[in-house]
């Protein structure tokens, strides 16, 4: 029997080690359509004879990382009939208020059913199922770390399939290869790299405080950090961007010192010249909205005012905000169909304000996306949903500063690895701004495994702690 549950052990630690390593570089098959009539489906919008008409199917994918998560459930699932021992092994605060975060807005769901489609409403229904799927790398990172799993082994899974994913995203960017094949959303692919590069300096500076670290290793390093960085800068999403960098700044104000000070100045220094580049380039993007018109027979280009060509409810709504008073004209159409739909998620906001109208319904109801992780939680789960996310969110904090205030000089894996979360954690907050990170899986679920990773690293430092104590 115990035989048997060592090798049941070995094996979910392998699949675990799988699912880490496929998430940034994850393949996916078209297994089906969910089609609808003529209502809108599908996100995104096609041109139709110069019109842009919402698509109304919705393309039904099969991942690997969801056929290596079924096995998980299985073989998780057997330890449990075998041993129901093993249930106390998943509990988790946490990981209590994810599962209140479903169950609430699963019943807002079916609660307001009568405002979807029969398409629409199965649409939402499979996205809840998705990313209750991603919910449960929380407990199988659980399982990993109580049944003698190294957390090591994750962030090197992660590291390894990042690194890789590193360098697909720099070829992409430059040849627009692999942009079919591997890089299907370039927010959730280049927002995954971002999350890379802290948990590569983790490492480095785990085994950089070891005689043992060799020399190439080091150089392997940087030049996985440095290409990873290069990709992001490069990649044109000006909110990873944005938030790579301000999680990237913390980190490393936090871990240097006068030991690799040399080393992180140079890599510090690579990294803003590239960033200065680039983000000067996105920064002209920015305000590059023009119209010729002519004058005295001279072709003149004049800016945009703000909110013009948007849709006309937008456009309405931004020019009555308070945004309007400061006449910034000029801004492209990304950053104010942003704004506008912000403001416009403010009122819609104000006619399900407790519980919103259900999960991923609100481009059914309100026929929009916030393209802002606040505002989606806030219309789609209310203001209980916004309180669950902030708290789990703090929740985290929490135990990140465990983690770095009470970790032993001859251990400080724990220090090292709650402020590489922190920063993690800000690059996620940062990119929520300007886009909807807490709706792409893939990105979240191993925001769910490093979290759970958190969790488990604060409760066992605060028990060794309390041990030497007495």
């Amino acid at each position: 029997m115990k035989v048997m549950r060592l090798k049941l052990d070995r094996a979910i630690h392998c699949l675990i080690f799988l699912l880490v390593f496929f998430l940034p570089i994850d393949l996916k098959f078209t297994v089906g359509f969910v089609r609808g009539h003529h209502e809108r489906v599908g996100q995104s919008a096609i041109n139709i004879h110069n019109a842009l008409t919402f698509v109304s199917q919705q393309a039904l994918h099969l991942k690997i990382t969801d056929i290596i998560c079924l096995f998980l459930f299985v073989c998780i699932s057997f330890a449990i009939a075998k041993d129901w021992r093993i249930i106390k092994k998943f509990h988790s605060a946490i990981y209590c208020f994810i599962v209140g975060f479903i169950l609430l807005t699963a019943f807002s769901l079916f609660y307001h059913h009568a405002y979807y489609s029969a398409a629409q409403f199965k649409v939402c229904v499979l996205y809840l199922f998705k990313f209750a799927e991603v919910s449960l790398f929380y407990l199988f990172t659980l399982y990993f770390l109580k049944t003698k799993g190294a957390p090591v082994r994750l962030i090197t899974a992660f590291i390894l399939g990042g690194g890789m994913a590193a360098m697909i995203g720099l070829i992409q960017n430059y040849t627009g290869w692999f942009s079919d094949i591997l890089v299907f959303d370039r927010v959730e692919f280049y927002g995954i790299l971002a999350f890379f590069v802290p948990f590569a300096f983790c490492l480095f500076e785990i085994y950089g405080q070891k005689n043992s670290f060799q020399s190439w290793k080091k150089w392997l390093f940087y030049y996985l950090i440095l290409i990873a960085s290069i990709a992001i800068l490069t990649c044109g999403k000006r909110t990873v961007m944005l938030g790579f960098l301000v999680g990237l700044i913390f980190i490393l104000l936090r871990l240097v010192n006068r030991r690799n000070i040399l080393a992180y100045g140079l890599l510090i220094l690579s990294v803003l010249i590239v960033s200065f580049v680039s983000l000067s380039s996105q920064f002209t993007r920015t305000f590059d909205n023009e119209v010729a018109t002519t004058i005295s027979h001279q072709i003149v280009k004049q800016r945009v005012p703000l909110g013009q060509g948007l849709a006309p409810r937008f456009e309405r709504r931004l020019q009555d905000s308070w945004l309007a008073r400061f006449h910034i004209n000029g801004l492209n159409y990304s950053v104010t169909s942003r704004l506008a739909r912000w403001f416009y998620s403010t009122d819609k906001f104000k006619k399900h304000p407790i519980m919103g109208i259900g999960f991923y319904g609100v481009q059914y109801v309100y026929g929009f996306l916030p393209d802002n992780t606040y505002f989606q939680v806030l219309l789609e789960s209310g203001l209980i949903g916004l309180f669950i996310f902030f708290i789990i969110i703090c929740s985290g904090f929490y135990y990140s500063i465990k983690c770095i205030c009470f970790s032993v000089r001859d251990k400080p894996f724990n220090k090292i690895y709650g402020i590489v979360w922190q920063g993690m954690t800000i690059t996620f907050l940062v990119m929520g701004i300007g886009a909807n990170v807490f709706y792409i899986f893939n990105l979240v679920g191993l925001y769910w495994i490093f979290t759970a990773l958190l969790e488990c690293l604060s409760k066992r430092e605060l028990i060794s702690e309390t041990k030497e104590a007495k």
